[in-house]
């Protein structure tokens, strides 16, 4: 990024792939960098026509330059945050302050660092029952739907992580060749050699956008 003027940097996309996370380099002798206090792994507010990003910052010594330009600044303090503290000091997750925290991890303001220790909060003490639904609640308001109209929807849900276990898409497709409609999503490999998602791969394609999948 080459400075513009105030908080104005040109910027270039350098083709690295950062498995959907977004980074940012920048000089660390630049004006911006010394104006706002930027350091290494901090978080950064890039904004550019209209939209805005957050992005983990990592500062270069090398000339990096390009057309577009951006406005960079600090990333403010999330309030979500403070739902998250309250919540390892034992206090319970509400619908708000649920939907607050899913709404800032769908916009990228979390950091990896601020995502885990929302995972640690949930898992001790585990979430409630009613803990579970508001937060089930807020990914669904806050991602895209797909409707079925009619009739049952049934699921078929895996525990994962066995190496060798590869039921689902046998089971799915007979339930399904029966007529009866089962939606599935499966990740790829975690803990395994290879996930659902990996196996049927080697079938057929599963990266489909939401228009695809519809």
């Amino acid at each position: 990024m080459k400075p513009l003027g105030l908080n104005a940097l040109m910027a270039r996309r350098l083709g690295l792939l950062t498995h959907d996370e977004a980074v940012a380099f920048i000089r660390s002798d630049s004006d911006v960098s010394k104006s706002e206090g930027l350091s290494s792994h901090g978080r950064l507010k890039l904004q550019c026509n209209g939209a805005t990003v957050y992005a983990s910052l990592y500062q270069v010594t090398s000339d990096l330059i390009g057309p577009q330009p951006v406005i960079v600044s600090s990333a403010p303090p999330l309030q979500s945050m403070t739902h998250v503290r309250a919540k390892m000091f034992g206090a319970e997750l509400g619908t708000e302050s649920a939907a607050e925290i899913v709404r800032d991890i769908v916009a990228g303001r979390f950091s990896d660092i601020q995502l885990s220790s929302f995972v640690a909060a949930c898992a001790s003490p585990v979430l409630t029952a009613a803990e579970t639904i508001a937060v089930t609640k807020a990914m669904v308001e806050t991602g895209t739907r797909l409707v079925w109209p009619g009739g049952n929807i049934y699921d078929k849900h895996c525990i994962g992580g066995l190496p060798g276990n590869r039921t689902t898409p046998i089971v799915v497709s007979i339930v399904t060749c029966f007529g009866l409609k089962m939606p599935k999503t499966s990740s790829r490999a975690i803990t395994s050699p290879a996930g659902p998602a990996d196996t049927m791969e080697t079938l057929t394609n599963v990266a489909l956008d939401v228009t695809a999948m519809r």
